[in-house]
């Protein structure tokens, strides 16, 4: 579970039957868990992101702690990968300040969906190296189910209604950590936020060797434009054409505060 010691058949890889079931489960896990969470209360949900909050913060520094001593190298301690932000999201969630909480729900439902969801379909350093049942494997897994799970859970349950406006709050979130995945790639030879780094993939990893200047700004538009909107557009057109017949507990509670507060 721990060591490099297992057959290599036990490693599923990609696209392959394996791969799929994988997929199915994972997906139906967060929708499901995420609909459920519509019976509870705002208070319940919020302690579940603090729950959460502490396996993802834990669990992470431990990885990172591991890797350091690994590879004695900077990219270990600093890895600043987009669904890294996730944690300082998901601590700003826990602030009672409105702002700073809204600032850390939007990336939780934007990056969270966006990293947790793409992951699944190329797990890269994960099922394909590892078998399932690897502590690596886990985490990994376990670290963005989380991510899809609680993003999904602030929109079905109402409890984060995304707006076109909080481009804002997420560009400014994002663009702050951009600057310091610049200075720890220029000067500690990291990839944060994969802008200098094409990950092996075709076309992208030969922009990058050719004009990497353009190869950082298509990757800083795909995460900070396209990543927001593609989100805000699927939302409004599953909130609009898409009805569940029971209404979420939170937005229920909204209602019969609104006449009080009238």
């Amino acid at each position: 579970m721990f060591g490099d010691n297992f057959p290599q058949e036990h490693v599923i890889g990609f696209f392959n039957l394996g791969h799929a079931l994988l997929i199915i489960v994972y997906l139906f896990g967060v929708i499901a868990l995420a609909i459920h969470n519509r019976k509870h209360t705002r208070q319940y949900i919020e302690g579940v992101i603090k729950g959460c909050a502490i396996y993802l913060i834990v669990t992470e520094l431990i990885k990172i702690i591991i890797a350091f001593i690994e590879t004695r190298s900077y990219s270990a301690m600093f890895p600043l990968p987009y669904c890294g932000l996730f944690i300082p999201a998901i601590i700003l969630s826990l602030f009672k300040n409105k702002t700073i909480k809204h600032i850390g729900y939007t990336f939780m439902v934007v990056g969270g969906l966006v990293g947790g969801i793409l992951y699944i379909f190329f797990p890269n350093g994960s099922i394909d190296q590892y078998p399932l049942y690897h502590v690596k494997a886990f985490h990994g897994i376990s670290y963005h189910f989380i991510m899809a799970f609680l993003g999904l859970t602030l929109l079905t349950t109402g409890m984060f209604k995304l707006k076109k406006k909080d481009w804002i709050f997420y560009s400014a979130f994002f663009t702050a950590f951009t600057f310091v995945a610049i200075f720890t790639n220029t000067f500690l030879g990291t990839h944060s936020l994969f802008l200098n780094t094409g990950a092996g993939i075709g076309i992208l990893q030969e922009i990058c060797d050719r004009v990497p200047l353009l190869y950082g700004i298509i990757v800083y538009s795909a995460e900070c434009f396209l990543a927001f909107f593609g989100i805000f557009y699927i939302y409004r057109f599953v909130k609009t054409h898409f009805h569940f017949k029971t209404q979420s507990v939170i937005l229920l509670q909204e209602e019969q505060m609104e006449p009080e507060n009238a």
